[in-house]
Order: C-alpha cells, then structure tokens, then sequence
C-alpha cells in the first residue's frame, strides 16, 4: 500500500528559513533567480522574464528579495548597481536552491 505524504516533506531537507523562502516562489521568480545565478546579459534577460508576466525587472527583483526578507530576514539580491548581482553570502545557498528547485520539478530546465 502508498502511503502519500503531505507536500510539505518535500521541503523537510532545507532549512525552514530556505523552506519558507520555496514555497513563495512562483516559476517566474525561478527565472528571474536564474538569470541572475547565470551571470550573463542579465539586464536584457530579466527585462523578458519580467515582460512575459506583464511586470517590471524590478518589480520581479522586489518581489524575490520581499519573499528573502520574510523568510531569511535580508535581500538576497544586490540592486545598488546598475546591473543586479545576487548577494555574494547567498549564491551558494541559490544555487543549492535551484537544483533543489530543478530536483522536486519545481523549475523546468
């Protein structure tokens, strides 16, 4: 017998503060994240994303770093530039995230 259990385990190997932060994610935010973790014509590519949900880049960057902010308790990507750049102390975890996110079907490669 299948014993189902609830969605929330799929979350149960992150840190509850990174579990908070993937459940507000939307795949437009995944997006976004990738562009930035890519590091390549980031201006042009986040411009698309954003677009293709009727949005501005920054308001895609203001929504990913307002679902950190609530979950981790700081932004995690740096807009005092004119390039966006993620957070140097959170690539890493973001880039562990991604994989995560790509693993469990979350975002589509």
């Amino acid at each position: 017998m299948d014993i189902e259990l609830p969605i929330d385990n799929i979350y149960s190997n992150l840190e509850a503060e990174w579990a908070k932060f993937v459940q507000q994610m939307q795949p437009l935010h995944w997006e976004g994240l990738a562009v930035l973790l890519h590091e390549q014509d980031i201006v042009n590519r986040l411009d698309t994303v954003a677009r293709s949900s009727y949005i501005t880049a920054n308001q895609l960057i203001d929504e990913i770093n307002t679902f950190a902010l609530n979950s981790i308790g700081d932004v995690v990507i740096d807009t005092s530039s004119e390039i966006p750049v993620i957070e140097m102390e959170d690539i890493e975890n973001l880039r562990m995230l991604m994989q995560w996110a790509i693993d469990h079907t979350l975002v589509y490669q």
